[in-house]
């Protein structure tokens, strides 16, 4: 190989490396489905390698890849004779107001397909207007006034919905996570849809999902879990609250003999002890838990009954965003939201 051939394939080497999480991210977002869109992501950087030798600009591959990335997505919807799903967030900023986020995917709906993909590309997928205009063969004078109709849209719908009482402001949604590894955690051990994720004992046995929003104060934290199976009597579930991170703020603990209450203060065996109970998660049962966090008192309601009720004499944490922890187990978790009190 010579010298520009070795040049070329490095630079291919870091756009792979640099790309394959948001591509899988991307045709996931599009499709809807995991294993579809791990098909289509290997297709895409099958076809980014194929055709490499032919890409003159290579200072710009970014846009020749996500360009890529389209047309093997919607080749695929089209094989499969799938509708490509709706995006069903954009950033707060749009529409100024963070408490509207669940509100916005019913509102894209309403959008018509050209408008929905310069949102979805400029605010989700973080394009700059040139980069949209190159994507979509479009001038950049109409990806901004595409983005100008379509942001005075959302805030016209908006503004009609804001005598709702509802206050519910956030829902599970793939992308309001963050998956984090933990030691030896898979990220793929994840699967998350609109209203469902799962995650799976394999390779790795731990999982994190910290929500993005992290500022939150009295709330109640819901959810509906079945936990399939476990890998030994230490294995738990954990639903955290008021947490900036992972083992920082609150934490319930769902374990295979009973439930706990803890204060976790930035290492996992840094904890200050609130409660525990005696009700937990029986294995192929469906339960509902909820959390109601008012000031430094704590509830928790597992299926219906109150099982906790607990104070943190110090307050440590007065906000913070929830989570969840899978620790060596199995679990489909369903219905997540969070409600302002």
């Amino acid at each position: 190989m010579g010298i520009r051939g070795a040049i070329d394939l490095e630079t291919f080497i870091d756009l792979l490396l640099n790309n394959q999480g948001k591509v899988m991210g991307y045709c996931y977002n599009r499709l809807g489905d995991w294993a579809l869109a791990e098909d289509a992501a290997q297709e895409v950087f099958l076809r980014a390698w194929r055709y490499w030798g032919s890409v003159q600009d290579k200072e710009h591959a970014n846009t020749w890849l996500w360009r890529l990335a389209s047309r093997v997505v919607l080749d695929m919807a089209s094989t499969r004779h799938r509708t490509i799903p709706n995006i069903e967030e954009i950033e707060a900023d749009v529409i100024a107001v963070d408490e509207d986020r669940l509100a916005i995917r019913f509102m894209l709906e309403g959008l018509p397909a050209h408008l929905k993909q310069v949102i979805v590309l400029f605010y989700i997928d973080g394009y700059s207007y040139e980069e949209i205009a190159a994507i979509l063969h479009i001038p950049v004078s109409t990806v901004r006034g595409r983005l100008y109709e379509a942001r005075k849209n959302l805030k016209q719908t908006l503004s009609r919905q804001r005598g709702s009482e509802e206050k519910v402001i956030y829902e599970l949604l793939a992308h309001l996570w963050q998956l984090t590894d933990d030691t030896d955690a898979k990220l793929e051990n994840w699967q998350l849809n609109q209203k469902r994720m799962l995650f799976s004992r394999g390779t790795g046995s731990f999982g994190n999902a910290l929500s993005i929003k992290k500022d939150w104060s009295d709330y109640d934290f819901t959810a509906e879990f079945q936990v399939q199976s476990v890998g030994t009597n230490a294995s738990a579930l954990r639903f955290f609250w008021r947490n900036e991170k992972i083992w920082q703020g609150y934490g319930l603990s769902l374990c295979v003999d009973r439930s706990f209450i803890h204060r976790f203060e930035g290492d996992w065996r840094r904890t200050f002890f609130l409660g525990e109970a005696r009700e937990t998660f029986e294995l192929q049962k469906k339960h509902k838990i909820n959390m109601r966090i008012v000031g430094n008192r704590f509830r928790v309601y597992f299926d219906g009954n109150l099982i906790l009720d607990v104070k943190d004499p110090e307050q440590i944490y007065k906000k913070g965003g929830v989570g969840i922890r899978t620790d060596d187990l199995s679990v489909v978790i369903e219905n997540v939201k969070v409600t302002l009190l």
